[in-house]
Formats: structure tokens, C-alpha cells, sequence
């Protein structure tokens, strides 16, 4: 059957909208294809610098893993280094005492006592001498008890020589402030 056209005017209408669908269409797809070419630029560009921010702080991590590694050791060698100068100070603190104590002893002694020797074992100084009179000897005694170089005094031995002197034997337990290790002083 043919078609006959009664109304061409409907007919120019319908190839008009015809035509402005396609041309939308057409528009609507470069459209898309422009927009999803500028993402997927956008993308990769997007994707080139997270891989160069990712190099970039994987260097910060090494960087910073490496100076905190240097900052460990730096302490630890502080920490050293202050241990050393504590058991330097320590160690000048003890030997002031000592100082101070050898200037004082004899002020502590009496005029009719003198001392034969002294000599330290560990914690302890051992006195031997003559005095003579025995008061004078407790009064030795009372004076080496008042100070604080010395946690106890003792009397080890007393004896008469039969001329009205006595030989004593005194032991002072050393405070820690005044012991030194291995003797007299450190080595």
C-alpha cells in the first residue's frame, strides 16, 4: 500500500524532531565521551602523583626512621655520659669526704693519744695507737662516734703496756659516702 501524505507539514515536523533527537544524541555522546576522557586524564594524572607522593614518603619514612635511630643512639650515649659524670661526681663527692676527714682527725684527738696506723679493709678503717690515759681513748672514741664518715666505732682490743699506757685497736664502719671500691681510691 502507499502511503499518501495528507499532511505534509506533520510530516516536516516529525523529520525536524527526528533530526534534533539525533543531533541531542550525537551532542549527549561527545558530551560523555569528553567528560570520561578528562576523568580518565584526571585519573591517571590523579594516579602519577599518588605514586609520586607515595616515593616521596617512603624517603620521609627512611629519613625519619634513620635520624630516630640516630636520636636512640644519641641518648643512649647521653644516658652514658651521664652515668659516667654521676660516678665521676660521685667519686669526687667521696674523696672530698675523705679530704675533709683527714683534716679533721686531728682536731678529734686528744694530746696524750697518737695513732700507730690506719689502714682500710672494705668497709671499715682499723686504728692502732697508744694513748695515756684510758679517758683519753673514750674521748677518741665519742669524737669518731659523733662523725658522719662513720656508721659505728668500736673498740677490738686494749690493752695496758705497764707503764700506765694503752695499746687499742679501734674499728669505724665506713658510711657509703666515704667507701671507696678497692681500697684507698679507685683505680
Amino acid at each position: 500500500m502507499i502511503r499518501v501524505n495528507l499532511l505534509p507539514w506533520r510530516e516536516a515536523v516529525l523529520q525536524r524532531r527526528k533530526q534534533q533527537w539525533l543531533t541531542r544524541a550525537l551532542l549527549m555522546l561527545v558530551v560523555l565521551l569528553t567528560v570520561n576522557s578528562a576523568l580518565w586524564l584526571s585519573l591517571t594524572q590523579s594516579g602519577k602523583q599518588t605514586a609520586v607522593w607515595v616515593a616521596q614518603q617512603k624517603k620521609l619514612q627512611a629519613l625519619t626512621s634513620r635520624l630516630l635511630a640516630e636520636q636512640q643512639q644519641l641518648s643512649q650515649q647521653l644516658v652514658d655520659r651521664q652515668q659516667q659524670d654521676e660516678a665521676r661526681q660521685a667519686l669526687a663527692d667521696r674523696l672530698d669526704n675523705w679530704r675533709r676527714f683527714w683534716v679533721k682527725l686531728p682536731a678529734l684527738m686528744p694530746l696524750s693519744l697518737w695513732l700507730i696506723s690506719v689502714a682500710q679493709e672494705q668497709t671499715t678503717l682499723t686504728f692502732r695507737g697508744q694513748a695515756d690515759t684510758l679517758s683519753s681513748l673514750m674521748l677518741f672514741t665519742r669524737n669518731l662516734r659523733r662523725q658522719a664518715f662513720f656508721t659505728r666505732v668500736d673498740i677490738q682490743e686494749m690493752q695496758g703496756t705497764g707503764q700506765g699506757d694503752y695499746r687499742f685497736t679501734l674499728r669505724a664502719y665506713l658510711a657509703v659516702s666515704m667507701q671507696l671500691y678497692g681500697g684507698w681510691a679507685d683505680d
